[in-house]
């Protein structure tokens, strides 16, 4: 810190010496940025940093020097430093010389005993000289005896005198012991070192292993013979204390083990999850003990559905594309060239997602499936084209170059103009991006690989398969060419009326589907259900109250027929935290249905709502199977930004007011809910500079006081990890009356002697509420207020009419109120997506252009 403080005082004497100059006009700005090496704007603000720096450094050096203002030592700034390790060190030398006397004092003590020593022996050999006078001899021995005793007893007291002396407290604070702890508990690999058989890995280091280790830790040697060195036990008790009371899980009501698992890294979902499961199975068989387990969430479980559900659909469509195909050719060779092109051109569009990034997910495993519909009309063209010329009677080598030739622009553009559709997502923002992007690009690759295939693959497989291909009259293509040239014939005769009943149709197409509403993600049938019971609002239970809450409910539950299991679980540790998000103050179930049970989310949703009338909590139920919340903020969200924390408030409850009767919304929350109470302490600076203080100072003498416990270091046994605590006893009583008559210490300036001053001598109290925490985005403060979305009613329209109602509620200037959550992430994307149908219009219509060679046609 001295030589930090010093340094920045060199730089900012000199900064000063320039700017200066400057003041004086002796320098021009060109002139100053050549002497300074930065503009006169950066040397004022570097002369500010510089000078916090130097202040920053005295305040901390006067805090610590408060400790050795009591043996007359003025410690205030960096400047005081070299003074104060000069006395420091004529002290250390009178130190020294007391501690020799006291050890030339206990040399005394030890000389003393040996004194008594000998003693004992004259008495033992005036006992055998003198057997008649055994009584007088006996009692001359007790008190030899009693000596001894009373010698050794000294000699403990002088030590206990000693390290009384040694003033531990000056030594050993909390935070010193604290670091002591975690320097001591230590061990690590410092590196490698080569040997003779090779390189060793050397690790320095032990942890301790158990309680009385580390009531034996060592902690440290003030080098003084009376007082030796000193352990944890010496200036601390160690305790090992039983949270298991604070963990609570329960399998339908009886008591249970919550386990959680993670897969390594490169490990499929599906495969782990299945083994894990496997080995239930055979501990159920096995175990003398005969365990019950029961998967409360299983992801690999929705991953197999999904992508079976999706391998499915793929060969379904396949299939269906090849029935088409032999109803409409009527030939079963053009439908096998056909039905090649299908997995080649999947395969090709595979190649392509690999060395594009692209992993085979659920979404991009959905674009295979919708491109597979449209990946054999290429084929179809071409092979449909290679027929007439057969019938023309050309042979089938020229058929097969000229058909496909003939239509390769057509079915260029056409392929083209499909893949524009889908290619502008890569330009889009946000979540739109993360969700389709990747089936987006398989349908462009799935529909490029099927162009290639179509004017390669096939006309080759045209010419070995349909050389004697006969001319075949489909008497249905020839009707369904007659119908459709009629239906072509009356529309151009009639072309304002058809472009009258087309805009029409798009018309009432687009009102309809803006009446129904908007959603991000349509809500999926599920098998599991979640239910959260929380404290009500402004009302504190204990964690014997919410277990209780929780084994009514599942008692409860057990009761409706379509449910078979309910895990309950509450606590906050890290396995607790990664399944279910429950705290102490929650409990968080996971609820089965029977398999097949035949219950919509509604119905389920309803009854477990129903019987959980009664109970004096919050109850919250969630039968999403997937929790989209990470993706998008869940129902209505509105942000209220700003700078002043009491306009934030205001604004939230006219913001509450206001939305508060539009139907389809519950659980309507201001975000003013979570408030603390707060007593302020405002430092008079005029008084607290009087008596040599700074805010700063005071600051950190009331954080002192009210430091909180934390794990220092850790215990790590063969069964499971204990943390260690460490706290004073007075940690825990302080209250705001004691805060009240709190001393701080002072150094006077005309005795220059350690004094106390009362914290309300110079401060006075205010007691208030507050946010219990502050939000910030970019600089502001904010503060949101949400509310869920009933169910039944939409988000889109439910968000249409919140929105109506914000453009009433008066924002000072300063302040914004906007719509977040599920609404603006909806919102988002649909602006997202008319910007890609925007700039596919645009692309399709230049591929047009390039086709045909105008503007116009």
């Amino acid at each position: 810190a001295y030589d930090g403080a010093k340094k920045a005082k060199e730089a900012l004497d000199g900064l000063n010496s320039v700017i200066e100059l400057y003041t004086n006009g002796m320098l021009d700005d060109a002139a100053f940025k050549e002497a300074a090496g930065m503009t006169i704007e950066e040397a004022k603000i570097k002369q500010a940093e510089l000078t916090a720096t130097i202040e920053a450094i005295n305040a901390q050096i006067a805090e610590n020097g408060k400790a050795m203002a009591s043996q007359g030592i003025t410690l205030k700034t960096y400047e005081d430093i070299p003074a104060a390790v000069k006395k420091l060190e004529k002290q250390q030398t009178e130190v020294k010389k007391g501690i020799k006397k006291l050890e030339s004092g206990i040399e005394q003590v030890k000389e003393g005993k040996s004194a008594t020593s000998e003693a004992i022996d004259s008495i033992n050999k005036a006992e055998i000289e003198q057997s008649l006078t055994m009584a007088e001899a006996s009692a001359e021995l007790s008190q030899g005896k009693a000596q001894i005793e009373s010698a050794e007893k000294q000699i403990d007291d002088n030590v206990d005198s000693a390290k009384d002396a040694a003033d531990l407290n000056e030594v050993l604070s909390l935070d010193t012991l604290n670091n002591l702890l975690v320097a001591q508990n230590f061990d690590m690999p410092a590196g490698y070192a080569p040997g003779k058989d090779g390189d060793y890995l050397v690790k320095v280091g032990e942890s301790v292993a158990d309680v009385e280790e580390l009531e034996d830790t060592v902690l440290i040697d003030l080098n003084m013979d009376s007082v030796g060195v000193i352990k944890v036990s010496d200036v601390a008790d160690v305790k090992k204390v039983d949270d298991s009371q604070e963990v609570y899980a329960k399998l339908n009501g009886e008591p249970g083990l919550l386990l959680s698992f993670e897969k390594q890294t490169g490990y499929a979902t599906g495969d782990v999850t299945d083994s894990i499961l496997e080995k239930f199975e055979s501990l159920e068989k096995s175990d003398e003990h005969k365990p019950h387990f029961a998967v409360l969430m299983n992801q690999g479980v929705y991953i197999d559905i999904i992508v079976k559900s999706i391998l499915q659909n793929i060969l379904l469509g396949a299939s269906l594309a090849i029935i088409i195909l032999i109803i409409f050719l009527r030939d079963i060779r053009p439908t096998i060239v056909i039905a090649c092109a299908i997995p080649i051109s999947i395969i090709f569009a595979i190649v392509l997602m690999y060395f594009t990034g692209i992993t085979l997910n659920i979404i991009s495993m959905s674009g295979l499936t919708l491109g597979i519909g449209m990946l054999v009309d290429n084929s179809i063209v071409v092979i449909e084209n290679i027929f007439r010329l057969r019938k023309e009677g050309e042979s089938i080598k020229k058929a097969s170059v000229y058909g496909a030739s003939q239509v390769a622009g057509a079915i260029t553009a056409s392929t083209l103009t499909t893949m524009c559709v889908f290619m502008p997502i890569v330009f889009t923002e946000g979540i739109t991006r993360q969700l389709f992007v990747d089936m987006g690009l398989t349908i462009a690759y799935t529909l490029g690989a099927s162009l290639i295939v179509a004017l390669t693959l096939v006309p080759a497989m045209a010419q070995g398969l349909l050389g004697n291909a006969k001319e075949n009259e489909v008497k249905t293509e020839g009707i369904f060419m007659r119908a459709y040239g009629a239906f072509l014939r009356g529309a151009i005769k009639f072309k304002p009326l058809l472009f009258v009943v087309m805009i029409l149709l798009a018309g009432t197409s687009v009102s309809l589907a803006l009446s129904r509403g908007t959603e991000f993600m349509p809500e999926m049938q599920s098998d599991q259900v979640s239910v959260t019971l929380s404290a009500p609002d402004e009302e504190d239970k204990t964690f014997e109250e919410m277990t209780q809450c929780a084994d009514e409910l599942t008692e409860r539950l057990l009761q409706i027929d379509e449910i078979e299991t309910i895990g309950a679980m509450i606590g906050d540790g890290s396995t607790m935290g990664a399944l279910s998000g429950g705290t102490g103050n929650s409990v968080s179930m996971y609820v089965l249905l029977k398999e097949g049970a035949d219950i919509s989310n509604t119905e389920i949703t309803k009854k477990i709502m129903d019987k959980a009338e009664g109970l004096d909590v919050n109850t919250e139920v969630s039968t999403s199977m997937m929790d989209m919340d990470a993706l998008m903020g869940s129902g209505i969200s509105i942000m209220i930004k700003g700078r002043k924390v009491e306009t934030l408030q205001k604004l939230a409850k006219d913001v509450a007011a206001a939305i508060e009767g539009i139907p389809g919304i519950e659980k309507l929350d201001n975000g003013l809910d979570d408030m603390t109470k707060t007593m302020k302490i405002n430092v008079n600076k005029k008084k607290a500079a009087d008596y040599g203080l700074t805010v700063a100072q005071v600051f950190g003498s009331i954080s002192k006081e009210l430091a909180s416990t934390r794990a220092t270091t850790s215990i790590e046994t063969d069964v499971k990890d204990f943390d260690v605590f460490v706290e004073t006893d007075k940690q825990a009583e302080v209250t705001i009356d004691d805060l009240k008559k709190l001393k701080l210490e002072y150094v006077d300036r005309e005795d220059n002697k350690t004094k106390e001053v009362n914290l309300s001598t110079i401060a006075t109290f205010e007691e208030s509420e507050e946010l219990s925490q502050v939000l910030r985005t970019n600089q502001n403060r904010y503060v949101n207020v949400t509310a869920s979305v009933k169910s039944g009613n939409n988000i889109g329209l439910v968000g249409n009419q919140v929105e109506a109602k914000l453009k009433n509620v008066a924002v000072p200037e300063g302040y914004s109120i906007t719509m977040e959550g599920e609404d603006e992430t909806i919102n988002e994307a649909m602006r997202q997506v008319l910007l890609m149908m925007a700039l596919a219009v645009v692309l399709i219509y230049l591929i047009m252009v390039a086709q045909f060679q105008s503007l116009k046609s």
